[in-house]
Parts: C-alpha cells; structure tokens; sequence
C-alpha cells in the first residue's frame, strides 16, 4: 500500500536488518529500519527508535501518533525573534579567499575532483632580511654544501657544520659528526649548540646531495641507506628540536638531487621521495618550524658545484620563500604545481576492463579492496584473486565459522563478501600471503595463473590504515612505526616490479593517498611511504609496457569501520562515499590511465594546498584570519556555561584567540567553532607555553570541549607534583602553610 517495500526489525541486534538490505538490493525504493541500535553502536535507544519511526512516517507508514504520545499535547510558546543589531557587512578593502562561499567544502561533482601534477616556471626568490643567520649545515660528500658554507660565511653568517659519522663527536670549533642511524646523536649535538649565547635559526640538510649508488647496493639496501640519510634523518632531526623544547623559529630548508622529474626524463630515485612526507608534516605539528625541499642538479663527472647554484642556494636561503618544493635547472626555477583536470564519466566500462578478466588485488581483503572487486564482479564479472596478509579459512570450512562466530566477527564479513562476490557472477580465488615478501607473492601467483590463466591487471590496495603508524604524532614515530607503512607500499612494490616485469598487463594500479600531497597531522610515515608510491609508478612508465599510475585520495567510506573512527578529524568533510568513490575509479580506468599520476581531491585542491602547506591567512579557518576578524560566539547545540577555574579560563581565552570567537564557553566544541587539526597544533603548543604540559593530538579530539581538556591538563599537572613534597604538605598544619605561603617558598 506504501508503493516500496517497508521492513523493520523489532527486536535487539541489526542482524535482520543487514540480511533484508542483502535480499532487497533489486528494490531501490525498499526502507529497511531497524527498532533497536547496533550493539557496538554508541547511540541513544529512544532516538533511534523515534528516528526509525520518523523514517518510517516519511515513507507514508500510518502511525498511531497517540500510542507514541500518550499524554495529550500542549500548546508550547516560542520566544519571539530576536533583533540583535549585529552588523554583517562586508568591510572595504578586505576580499580575500575568505569572504568565498568556504573554499574548503567537498565539491559536488566527481567530475571536477581531478588533478594533475606538474612544474611551473617561477621568478627567483625576493630577499628577505639581510641579517645575519646562525646555520647548521649537514655536509654532503659531494662539496656542494661546503661550497655553501664558505659563501655564507663570506656574507657574514655564523655556520656549523655536521658530517656523518660512526659516532657522535666535536671534530673542531665549529663542526660537528654524528651517527645518521642513531637518534640520540641528533640531540646531542642540538644541546651542544644550545649553549651558545643565540639559538639557531636555519638547518640546510643536504645529506639527500648524492652520487647515483643504486648500482652498488640492491633495491632493498638502497631503499634502506637512502632513508637514513633522508627520511631518518629528518625524522630525528625533529624528535630532538621537540625533546629540547623551544619556540624559537626554525627554517630546514633540505637540499636534494634526483628527487624530482622536471621533464619526465630525468634519473630521479624514488627512494628519495619519502624525505618529503617531514618537510610537509613537521611545520604542520610544531607551529614555529619551517621546512621545505630544493631539488638541483650536480655538474657530471665530479665537477665542483658552479658559482651560480650555490648563488641560487644562498639566494633561497635568504629569501624564506614558502614554495614548498623548488626545483632549479640551469638558471630556471621550478616550483611544484597541481592542475584540475575535468575526467566526465563514460556511458560503458570502456574497453581497459575486459569481460570476464583476470585482476589481482593486493589488500583485497580490506575494506577498500572488496569495494573494488565488487565493482569490477559487478561491471565485468572478473576473476578476482584476492591477496592478503591473513586470508580466510579454507572453502569446505566457511559454513562452520560462519554458524559458530557472530555476524560482527571480520572473517564472517569477508566470507559473506565473499559469496557476495560469486553471486554477481565472479570467480574468486583468496589467497594469505605478504606483498613484500617475494617467495610468498610468487607463490600466490603462480596459484593464481594456474587457475586463471594469464593475469591482466593489478590493483595495489595494500596499506596499513590503523596503529601507531598512523595518526600518531611526529614524536612518537620512529623506525618500526615508519617500517610499517614502508613494508607494504616500497618494498611490496619491489615485489611486484620483479615479479610483473616481464608480463603484458592492461593497467597497474596503485592506490595512494592525498597524504602524499597535503602531508597531515600524524601521517609522517603514511605521508613518506606514499610518496613513494608516486614515483615508482613515475619510475616505471618511463620504461615503457604496462601503463603504472598511482591514484592519491581522500577517504573512502566502506562498511567496515575504522578502529580509529571515534577520532573526529578536519579531512572527514572530504570523504567519498562508496558510489562516488568507484565512480571517481571508472573515470580513471577508462580516461586517466596515461596520466601517470592522478589526485582525487573531493575539495578545492588549490585552497587546501594553501591552507596546509603555504599557510594562506586569507583562508577561513587559519589563525591569522581569525585575529584579524573576531566574531559573536554562533548558536551552538549547548547553551554557554562561562569557564570558572583558572586552567578554565586561560583555555578559553587560548581558543578565542585562535578561532576568532569572542566569546567561548566551558562546554563549546573546538569544532564545531570552526576548529580542524591544523589549529589544534596551535592550541597543543600554547598548551606547552602556558601550562607546561605536552598532550598529544588526539586528546583534543577525544576531549573536544574547553572543560573536558582542562579537566586533562589538570591530571597532567598533578602527575608531575612530587609525592614526597606533596606528603610533606598534607601534615603541615595550616598556620604553617599560611606561613610558608606568606614566605613565597
């Protein structure tokens, strides 16, 4: 009578629910509601219940509103509007980015999301200040740096220099060596500057200044001197500026070549890339360091460096220009460009997909990676070979597991996928095995074509998404969180580079991330690892064969949740929901493959560039546009309660001035003021000014509110009062605590 099937379930648990969406996907009109929450759901009963009804009653479902509502209503009066007689008007000479409709917003079309990355020419630097700068000079063995060094001097700068070394030691007045491998060296020499009467100023690494070594060492070995020298040693380089403290502004400008390809011609290793994820990370957690990459070329043969690229180097040096990657070749300057790219959607699959073709899926078993062999199930009825770390049970076992585990259990959900896949009219082979172990992925595909026959496309989907090596703070980032996210995307492409080489594929997909390009508060080595992902596939088209292109993207909405998806983060605006995210996908199979490299941006990619790597203050939700325009405290869900305590009140007059609210209540939510996780940086490091206290990130985002974090600040402080004092206190009698106090003791 409704027109559209209507289900619901009464009763605890979704189970019913999940099997009613599985048996009505033919119906897209079928409402299927469920009476009572997910047991794991964090959610009020009666609401959703009331929800479930209201879904219900939109549907045209006849409801007995007096069951609902025993008690008769009454008439309820509304305040009258209030006139508040605030001004709205737009004040001259201020357009900017933010007087736009929020650039930042995710964009409506799928079609307008693409980008492509290139170089653009750029004028030379404008010189800054004239002053003169206390440098810290890591020395390449090349000579570049110490061409650098004397011309510094030259011009009345102070410089140090570090060598790389076995150990730490001070070889000289002003030099310096350490062990790039060990992190503790890095604070060593910090603290043995630190005694001198003025702090540093300026760090140029030029450790990434090599000569080619790649034929001297394998792929593996390589990978692993090049990130020591590189990425490490960045890394470490950071751990130890945090643990000396300080607030003292900071540029590391890192000097680098072979790292970029200009004109797609050129030798760049993509073991280098990585040393990019902490010059875009490290000036997003800590507010009052600087970082940036200037990529060159070294004349051949050993020549000497000319007198016109340490003339440029200097030139940058003295200019803090915030490009954050530059490239000079001869005399033109490059600068790191993104260019949209308009990708409409095809009527049919195209022919890149084939009828019936045999794909494999590393990290087919995840989330992202099951969404995508039911698109290509779905589309073409492929042959899917799903690969994985854990797999599943064996066939003749699936109905066993799957009457003895709950439905939540994660094995019954990939089986029951699964099966899915099969019914769409795929065959499936699942397959356990490591992408960066080669025996073990060698294995798996010869399984694979012995069942299939010759493969036809890949999809590397493999990553770790959950743990400590992501969304931690630079901090706490070191090598075993770093390896992690380098095991499946470097080494893991290694593997499948020896073991595809000599095949004939369609396409080689690889699956990156915007992290690559916007870096993140706690994606350092997610950002780093993906990196690299983007030149390798840059790599391996200039050899021509199968057409390699690494995908970045924001999130994917998939079915299974996230361990980390209580984390409320600024990037949630920008996920793709499942369709859009498979739509985003064919367009790129049937147009993009030749690209090389495409960015799915669902928000303007230009204005997000801004506002995470250039620090644009025009932009809406940066400190800097928030002090020069305050605003009224807008109408939030809770009504204000004004901060009481001390730590209260200081807290809020921290969020004032950096979200540019006047007035900010005890339980207002950082977000909901307009806040995101490059401010909460801001408010973790007055923290540290104020209080004395270091928390981590996520804390702001697990206590969101001006009370909730102070009641955490107060916990912290009260960790670090000594107990034997605080003993001695308590049996003071208050004349002799009035007595002390009155002593200032």
């Amino acid at each position: 009578s409704l027109g559209s099937p209507l289900f619901l379930e009464v009763g605890p648990g979704q189970t019913l629910t999940r099997l009613a969406h599985l048996s009505t996907r033919a119906h897209s009109n079928a409402l299927v509601l469920s009476s009572m929450r997910h047991p794991q759901e964090d959610a009020d009963d009666v609401r959703v219940l009331l929800a479930s009804l209201g879904r219900a009653w939109l549907s045209g479902a006849p409801i007995s509103w007096d069951a609902v509502h025993p008690t008769p209503p009454r008439r309820v009066l509304l305040p009258t509007y209030p006139y508040e007689r605030q001004r709205f008007w737009v004040e001259p000479g201020r357009a900017s980015l933010s007087s736009l409709a929020d650039p930042l917003r995710k964009q409506p079309h799928v079609a307008d999301w693409f980008y492509l990355p290139s170089w653009k020419r750029s004028l030379p630097p404008r010189a800054a200040s004239s002053s003169p700068r206390r440098c810290l000079v890591f020395l390449d063995a090349l000579g570049l740096a110490s061409s650098l060094v004397s011309r510094l001097e030259a011009l009345g700068h102070s410089v140090f220099t570090v060598s790389p070394g076995s150990e730490y030691q001070r070889s000289g007045p002003r030099s310096f060596t350490l062990n790039p491998a060990l992190g503790g060296d890095y604070e060593r020499l910090l603290t043995a500057l630190q005694v001198q009467e003025q702090p540093l100023d300026t760090v140029v690494h030029c450790w990434s200044v090599t000569a080619d070594e790649r034929a001297a060492r394998d792929e593996r070995e390589h990978f692993e001197h090049t990130q020591e020298r590189g990425y490490y040693s960045l890394l470490f380089l950071a751990h130890a500026l945090d643990t000396l403290g300080g607030h003292t502004p900071l540029r590391i400008e890192v000097v680098s070549n072979r790292l970029c390809d200009i004109t797609a011609l050129e030798p760049a290793q993509p073991e280098k890339a990585t040393l990019l994820g902490p010059c875009k990370v490290i000036p997003q957690e800590y507010a009052h360091l600087a970082s940036r990459c200037i990529d060159i070329v070294l004349p051949e043969g050993g020549v000497s460096p000319s007198s016109a690229l340490v003339g440029q180097l200097v030139a940058e040096l003295e200019a803090d220009a915030a490009d954050p990657v530059v490239a000079y070749r001869g005399n033109q300057r490059w600068v790191q460009a993104y260019e949209q790219l308009r990708l409409e959607a095809a009527a049919l699959p195209g022919p890149t997909l084939r009828q019936h073709g045999m794909y494999l899926i590393t990290g087919g078993l995840g989330g992202v990676g099951l969404l995508l062999a039911e698109h290509l199930a779905r589309t073409v009825q492929a042959r899917l070979v799903l690969v994985g770390r854990t797999g599943l049970p064996s066939r003749e076992h699936w109905p066993e597991w799957l009457s003895q585990h709950p439905s939540e259990d994660p094995t019954c959900q990939r089986i029951r996928k699964v099966q899915e896949l099969e019914a769409l009219g795929a065959e499936v082979l699942v397959l356990s095995a490591d992408v960066a172990h080669l025996d073990a992925m060698r294995a798996a595909l010869a399984q694979a074509t012995g069942r299939f026959g010759p493969l036809h496309g890949v999809i590397h989907a493999a990553g770790i998404t959950h743990g400590t090596s992501i969304f931690s703070p630079l901090r706490d980032v070191g090598r075993p969180e770093s390896e992690l996210q380098f095991q499946p995307k470097a080494h893991g492409l290694y593997v499948l580079d020896t073991l595809l080489r000599d095949s004939a594929l369609d396409f080689c997909v690889l699956l990156s991330s915007n992290a690559s390009v916007l870096g993140g508060l706690g994606f350092v080595a997610y950002s780093a690892a993906n990196l690299f992902v983007d030149a390798f596939a840059a790599r391996q088209n200039k050899r021509g064969g199968t057409p390699w292109i690494s995908t970045n993207w924001d999130g994917w909405q998939v079915q299974q949740p996230e361990p980390r998806a209580q984390v409320r983060t600024s990037m949630d605006r920008y996920t793709m929901t499942a369709p859009e995210a498979l739509d985003a996908f064919q367009r790129i199979l049937t147009r993009g493959l030749g690209c090389g490299q495409l960015v799915v941006s669902t928000g303007d990619l230009q204005a997000r560039l801004a506002l995470w790597l250039q620090r644009d203050a025009a932009l809406p939700g940066t400190a800097e546009a928030a002090a020069s325009a305050p605003h009224a405290r807008p109408h939030l869900k809770t009504p204000y309660a004004a901060p009481a305590t001390p730590i209260e009140k200081e807290l809020a007059l921290i969020w004032q001035e950096l979200l540019g609210v006047e007035q900010v209540g005890l339980h207002d939510n950082f977000f909901e003021l307009g806040g995101h996780s490059l401010l909460g940086t801001r408010v973790a490091s007055r923290l540290r000014e104020v209080f004395q206290v270091t928390l981590p990130l996520r804390s702001l985002f697990q206590s969101p509110t001006v009370g909730q974090l102070a009641t955490l600040v107060e916990e912290h402080l009260a960790e670090q009062v000594d107990p034997e004092a605080l003993a001695e206190l308590e049996q003071l009698s208050p004349d002799e605590l009035k007595a002390l106090l009155d002593a200032g003791t």
